[in-house]
């Protein structure tokens, strides 16, 4: 049936969804017009099939009142006419014959707006089902971009502090290292000060030993 291969074709479509490159929720919405779509026309022709079924209630009812009619006329003519009555009995088999063909359609009638209903109550259950479906693939997909949008906030803050950090681990390094100019005077003077103390060690020996010596000169001479 045409409204079965139009459940099936949307259903189709929303199980591409996944795989598919294209804007899903487009897709989405797409399918759900066409089936709002479908769903409108099938409630058109249960309206007009409907309409249709009451005209030929109202059709058989009338039919059959006139059937009583020409039964009761044939009824009270046959006492004074036979012929009149005939006449009345084959306008009642008239009746019969009409009222036979309206309950046909009728019955057809009935069968038509019963099928009806039950597809539009399947497109309207198949249209609120894609509608909810595509509402919260939605919701959820706005919930994915906002976490991977805050994830990558958070992934920025991150790579900022790192940054920052090394950027101040250097500052603070660059605060101890003594300039080269400084190390230079700071070494020479060092080596000032070490000839000195040198010399003045060497001196103070010098002294000593020359002390000894005359210590023992004397201590002949006497």
């Amino acid at each position: 049936m045409k409204l079965q291969r139009l459940f099936a074709s949307i259903n189709g479509q929303f199980e591409a969804l996944v795989n598919s490159v294209e804007n899903h929720q487009a897709v989405a919405e797409s399918a759900i017009k066409d089936l709002r779509v479908q769903t409108a026309r099938i409630n058109a022709q249960l309206k007009q099939s409907q309409h249709r079924l009451e005209l030929l209630l109202e059709r058989e009812h009338k039919i059959s009142q006139q059937r009583e009619l020409w039964k009761d006329r044939a009824k009270r003519s046959a006492e004074e006419s036979r012929e009149q009555a005939l006449r009345c009995l084959s306008a009642m088999k008239n009746c019969e014959g009409e009222l036979l063909s309206v309950e046909e359609q009728r019955e057809r009638s009935q069968r038509l707006v019963s099928e009806l209903q039950s597809h539009l109550n399947e497109a309207e259950k198949k249209l609120l089902d894609l509608q909810s479906r595509k509402d919260s693939l939605s919701a959820r997909s706005a919930r994915n971009q906002v976490v991977k949008a805050f994830s990558q906030e958070t992934a920025l803050t991150e790579n900022t502090d790192a940054v920052f950090m090394r950027w101040e681990e250097k500052v603070i390094a660059d605060e101890y290292v003594v300039p080269a100019e400084n190390l230079s005077t700071d070494r020479a003077l060092d080596t000032s000060f070490k000839a000195q103390e040198d010399r003045a060690c060497l001196e103070a020996e010098l002294d000593e030993l020359l002390g000894s010596a005359n210590k023992a000169e004397q201590g002949v001479a006497s």
